[in-house]
C-alpha cells in the first residue's frame, strides 16, 4: 500500500483498521481515506494526509467525512484550501474571514478550476454556476466585502472576486478601472 494506496479498497476490514497501513496508503494515495475504517475520520494526522492531495486523487473533499470540530482547525484548513475549492463551505465562521486562508483559497481557486478534466461538460452540468456557489468569497462575512483596500487585494488574487464585493464597491470607479486593467 505504500506504493499504491488505491488497493486499500480491496483489503479486508481488519487491514482497513490498521493505522500503520492506513497512513502508508493515504500517504501514497490520499483518496484511500474514503476506503478506511470510519474511526480514522477523527484522526487528525490521517485527515492531514488526506487533505494534502498534491496528486489530485480525491474526487470529494475529505472534510465531508470528518467531525465538525476540525472545521475550526486553522492549520488543517490552510492545507485544505490549496486542494479543494469547496473547503470554506465547511470551515467555521472564524476561519471564513481569515485573510491568510482566503488569500490561499483565492490563489488556488483559479488553478483548480482551470485544470478540471471535464470543461466540455460545463454547460450541460451548470459547472460554472456551481463554481460561483463554491467561490471562496461566497461564504465570508458581509463586512469583509466592504473594505476598499481589501477589495483591491481580492481582485489582484482572483478577478472573479469583484462579483462578491458590496454593491458600493462594485460601483466604485477606482475598483472598476483596476479590474479592467487587470483583465
Amino acid at each position: 500500500v505504500s506504493k499504491n494506496g488505491y488497493i486499500m479498497q480491496y483489503l479486508d476490514d481488519k487491514s482497513k483498521c490498521d493505522r500503520e497501513l492506513v497512513i502508508k496508503a493515504i500517504s501514497s494515495y490520499p483518496a484511500a481515506f474514503f476506503c478506511v475504517s470510519r474511526k480514522f475520520y477523527d484522526d487528525r494526522e490521517v485527515i492531514m494526509l488526506a487533505l494534502n492531495d498534491t496528486k489530485n486523487t480525491c474526487f470529494y473533499n475529505p472534510l465531508k467525512k470528518v467531525p465538525s470540530k476540525y472545521y475550526k482547525d486553522r492549520e488543517l484548513m490552510k492545507i485544505a484550501v490549496k486542494y479543494f475549492v469547496d473547503t470554506l463551505l465547511y470551515a467555521d465562521t472564524s476561519i471564513r474571514n481569515d485573510d491568510e486562508i482566503i488569500s490561499i483559497a483565492l490563489n488556488h481557486y483559479h488553478y483548480l478550476w482551470s485544470t478540471r478534466p471535464n470543461r466540455d461538460w460545463d454547460e450541460l452540468y451548470d459547472t460554472l454556476e456551481y463554481a460561483q456557489e463554491i467561490h471562496p468569497l461566497q461564504v465570508v462575512g458581509e463586512e469583509y466585502l466592504k473594505d476598499k483596500f481589501r477589495a483591491f487585494l481580492l481582485i489582484q488574487s482572483e478577478q472573479t472576486s469583484f462579483a462578491f464585493l458590496s454593491q458600493t464597491l462594485r460601483n466604485d470607479r477606482d475598483l472598476i478601472l483596476y479590474l479592467l486593467k487587470s483583465t
